[in-house]
């Protein structure tokens, strides 16, 4: 059973994936609805896989996965980016970063599933 991090700031939607998640049988699931309390979680807790929203106030997505990169327990944990934005910019600089797969809000269940299983490398 994989352990997966879900952050966003959509309390709501954080929830809801999470349900997803759980009733697949398939992971535990812990969430954070902030960046500095994702990266507290991602150290204390050690996720296999970290859902990450972009837009969120006080700390970005981006500055989440800057954070994640200098700690050593955190820095090789795989990263799904979950946003909103198509932008032409946003996505650049999405994959200038480290994260194994993106996807857009509002996702495809089946696309999201695939992805995470891509990502986990079959421990899904």
């Amino acid at each position: 059973m994989a352990k997966i991090l879900i952050v966003d700031d959509e309390i709501e939607f954080c929830d809801l994936l999470g349900l997803r998640l759980e009733r697949a049988g398939q992971h535990e699931v812990i969430k954070a609805y902030e960046g500095e309390s994702a990266v507290q979680l991602a150290q204390t807790s050690k996720p296999d896989l970290i859902i990450l929203d972009i837009a969120m106030p006080k700390m970005s997505g981006f500055e989440v996965i800057e954070a994640l990169d200098k700690i050593e327990p955190t820095k090789n944990i795989p990263i799904i980016i979950l946003t909103a934005s198509t932008s032409k910019e946003t996505t650049e600089k999405i994959f200038s970063t480290r994260v194994k797969g993106c996807v857009v809000k509002p996702f495809n269940p089946p696309e999201l599933m695939k992805k995470i299983g891509l990502a986990l490398g079959g421990k899904a």
